[in-house]
């Protein structure tokens, strides 16, 4: 048996000693309960942080499980790294609102297989440095997508195309990390934001998400590629 954060359990794991309330010691569940997501949740809600599984049970997570579990728990670091649970630790009172979309967002991103397979090839392609700026960038994007007040759908699409953008990558693996690109390497590289749009068009993400993977490269002035498109051609 070992410990575990209770952000990473999964449903069916087999929970290898009791867990009582650390307030009142109130027995919440007794050993050998399996888990699910209600309870999941309840104990995060009542703020308990690790409980202890039965090893055995790890060996079902897949490695695009063991990713989301990552990802998710990427997300909530760079989210309460760059803005504050308090009102007067933001420049604005609309971050605390937005802050709770990006949280309410972030199951239906960090469990969706096509998504995880993806952050599972980068992660095995490159340094983990990448996936993690992929993560970082995703927030960012959510976050001014909420402060702009878009839609939830557009904030998803945005913060999932902030996350995919550079998914055309893994079709040039050996030009990751590379400082300087000359000829037909840099000629390649500029590139991927076409071959991640195909990707994108080919797993069935919404035409939005794609012409983001696709357009972010470009620039205002017209100095961005692959199409040196400029002003309103770029998506918000």
């Amino acid at each position: 048996m070992s410990y575990i954060s209770v952000r990473e359990c999964l449903p069916g794991m087999l929970l290898g000693k009791a867990v009582t309330n650390t307030n009142n010691g109130k027995l919440l569940l007794n050993s050998g309960a399996i888990l699910n997501n209600a309870i999941i949740d309840r104990l995060i809600s009542l703020e308990i942080r690790e409980i202890d599984i039965a090893d055995a049970f790890s060996l079902y997570i897949t490695p695009s499980q063991k990713m989301g579990i990552h990802i998710e728990n990427l997300y909530l670091s760079y989210i309460d790294k760059y803005s504050s649970s308090r009102i007067e630790g933001n420049m604005s009172d609309k971050v605390i609102p937005v802050v709770k979309i990006l949280k309410k967002l972030l199951p239906t991103i960090c469990k969706q297989e096509k998504i995880l397979d993806y952050c599972v090839q980068l992660n095995i392609t490159s340094t983990p440095r990448f996936l993690d700026m992929s993560v970082l960038t995703s927030v960012f994007s959510g976050l001014v997508a909420g402060m702009l007040d878009l839609s939830l759908e557009q904030i998803y699409e945005i913060m999932v195309g902030g996350l995919l953008h550079d998914i055309g990558c893994l079709e040039m693996p050996f030009l990751i990390g590379v400082d300087s690109l000359v000829g037909q390497q840099e000629l390649l590289w500029k590139e991927h934001p076409t071959y991640g749009y195909y990707f994108a068009m080919q797993n069935e993400f919404s035409k939005p998400i794609a012409d983001i993977i696709l357009k972010h490269h470009e620039n205002w002035n017209g100095s961005g590629y692959p199409n040196g498109l400029s002003g309103e051609e770029l998506p918000i």
